[in-house]
């Protein structure tokens, strides 16, 4: 595991590469995008687990941090679509370089699939882990969520307040700018342009409002595979906010996919 910074000096990000256990004519290259806000939070783990078990293979892994988010340089409210969309593509010329494959895979989550989906880049394979693909209700699940959150006693003894500043709003603890705001609720299916030989959905069994969405997208793909989970992540539950997603069995079941395709 090789951790180090990437991109410019001025805005470094933060990024892991995961080099192959098992070198040989079977080698892969897959980029993990993580989703953002507390759903970064919940599955952080997850990934990391996922990019150790599919090192200790045969693939090439690499895992990064957006500009605002996790370790890498900047604040989430001085982020926008466009920079994280950059920084997909800049993360995707890092794996290239790290493993000398051109032809890589993509495994995306929650809101990461919609920003890897919207990046006019062609990849093998593109895994997508509950993907969030309407913008509009995906921001509308996480108000409510800080909305509860804030008025939740088993949380503040006190009654909290929406705390919206100059231009920005705060939710589940990370301060978004209005227009990252409005450009969130603007994602939709017409923004996709990412392509790719297969596609596979990743479902952790949960039954979510963004699911008829998901499902009407996910129709008009021709090369489609169903990785069926049974733990649901449960990501608009209040009383699941701040626990770690963590599924083992799930998580097997991609691995596998993985090293075998």
């Amino acid at each position: 595991m090789n951790p180090y910074y990437f991109s410019s000096s001025e805005t470094p990000l933060y990024g892991v590469y995961h080099s192959p256990a098992q070198m040989g004519a079977n080698e892969k290259a897959i980029l993990l995008c993580p989703p953002v806000g507390q759903d970064y939070i919940r599955t952080h783990r997850a990934m990391k687990f996922l990019a150790d078990q599919l090192s200790a293979g045969s693939c090439h892994v690499f895992r990064f941090d957006y500009f605002g988010t996790g370790d890498s340089s900047g604040d989430m409210q001085d982020a926008d679509i466009t920079v994280w969309q950059n920084n997909i593509r800049e993360a995707a010329t890092e794996l290239i370089d790290n493993s000398g494959i051109t032809e890589i895979d993509i495994l995306a989550v929650r809101f990461g699939a919609a920003l890897a989906a919207s990046v006019d880049i062609s990849v093998k394979r593109f895994f997508m882990w509950d993907p969030v693909f309407d913008g509009r209700q995906y921001v509308e699940e996480i108000e409510k969520l800080h909305t509860d959150m804030l008025h939740d006693n088993d949380r503040f003894s006190t009654q909290q307040t929406h705390d919206k500043n100059d231009g920005h709003v705060e939710l589940l603890g990370y301060m978004y700018s209005n227009n990252l705001i409005d450009a969130i609720r603007n994602t939709c299916p017409e923004n996709m342009t990412l392509t790719a030989r297969q596609y596979y959905l990743v479902d952790s069994a949960d039954s979510g409002s963004d699911q008829l969405m998901r499902h009407s997208i996910l129709n008009g793909i021709n090369k489609l595979e169903t990785i069926n989970g049974d733990m649901p992540a449960s990501w608009s539950e209040l009383q699941n906010l701040e626990i770690a997603y963590l599924p083992f069995r799930l998580i097997n079941q991609v691995k596998e996919v993985i090293l075998q395709g």
